[in-house]
């Protein structure tokens, strides 16, 4: 909502009057979102941070990408900082793949419980 809006250049969104109540859930008004019933204009209520990052990449139309490319920061982290704490370049891969579910014949949900079971 809020990136949108920045890559719009408009600090609110504006939803029709007789859709306000079906777009902004009854449990979010006032505590996630301020709507003004008189416009139809919704504000979030939280610090524009994330908001402010995706924005660009909202008004190129690849708002999705935000989040692929922070996960791909992080393991770029991870590698580095193992990589430096152990000093051998091998090791910085191994806080990637360590937890990386093994191939078996099992379904997704028994190789997901037990990652989460082989979790320190």
């Amino acid at each position: 909502m809020q990136a949108h809006a920045f890559a719009r250049g408009e600090l609110t969104v504006k939803y029709p009057l007789d859709l306000l109540d079906a777009i902004v859930p009854k449990q979010f008004r006032g505590y996630f979102i301020s709507i003004d019933r008189q416009s139809g204009e919704a504000i979030s209520k939280y610090w524009p941070g994330l908001a402010l990052v995706t924005a660009p990449f909202a008004w190129l139309g690849i708002g999705w990408c935000v989040n692929p490319m922070f996960g791909a920061l992080t393991l770029a982290m991870v590698y580095k900082l193992a990589t430096e704490f152990t000093g051998q370049r091998a090791a910085g891969a191994w806080p990637c793949w360590r937890r990386w579910p093994r191939r078996s014949s099992r379904s997704t949900r028994s190789r997901s419980m037990r990652c989460r079971a082989s979790w320190p």
